[in-house]
């Protein structure tokens, strides 16, 4: 077998020179120790893939707990971009039930008014009517009066009357000039158009019609 040198070390050189030693022996040593490299080589490979397994865990965890705060998010917009729709729809469906139930009473308003005001008109003219035909110089007394009062500035009077109350209004015009000076030159017109027991005064700025039909629109129009 064949053998070489090794220098010499304090713990193995002696005074006669260098020690002999075997090859087989250094090869059994580099195997020795390439297997001891190759395990743990081993090792840190098996460590490095339960690293990896564990940070792919971890990630996958990770992605998970991600993906789920995505998705709960999302579900959150979702609930409440659909809270927003059905509370925007509830509230057009409100305003539209509101309007169509004012509508509907403003209707209702309008027609009882109009047919309270309707029967408040012919009970009024049932009434003066009734007192036209009991005292028709008393009512054209106090319908002429007030024309009269409302035209004190005025001149050139002309005082339209029914042909049966001529005569009246003649009388009544004498008295009512002893407290409106002007009147006095007012003149007393027939006209068979005026209804019996009411009057219209004509002045060049206008004229004023005291007729019970007349008295009744307006009333309705101003009630109404």
């Amino acid at each position: 077998m064949a053998s070489i040198l090794k220098a010499r070390s304090p713990s193995t050189a002696t005074k006669d020179g260098p020690i002999a030693f075997n090859l087989q022996d250094v090869q059994l040593s580099a195997d020795s120790y390439l297997a001891e490299v190759q395990s743990r080589a081993e090792k840190i490979l098996c460590e490095a893939q339960e690293m990896a397994r564990e940070l792919q865990e971890k990630a996958r965890r990770q992605g998970l707990e991600q993906a789920e705060l995505e998705f709960d998010e999302r579900v959150q917009q979702a609930a409440r971009k659909l809270t927003e729709l059905r509370c925007r729809t509830a509230i057009a469906s409100c305003e539209s039930a509101l309007e169509r139930i004012n509508e509907t009473t403003v209707n209702w308003l309008t027609a009882w008014r109009d047919q309270t005001v309707s029967l408040a008109a012919h009970m009024a003219e049932k009434l003066v009517r009734q007192e036209i035909s009991l005292d028709r110089r008393k009512t054209l007394s106090h319908w002429l009066e007030d024309a009269l009062n409302s035209l004190r500035e005025s001149r050139s009077i002309h005082i339209c009357v029914h042909p049966d109350d001529h005569s009246i209004a003649e009388q009544l015009l004498e008295m009512i000039a002893r407290s409106i000076p002007q009147t006095s030159e007012a003149r007393v017109v027939a006209d068979s158009n005026v209804e019996l027991g009411g009057c219209i005064v004509r002045t060049s700025h206008g004229q004023i019609d005291q007729q019970l039909t007349t008295q009744l629109e307006r009333l309705v129009e101003q009630l109404s």
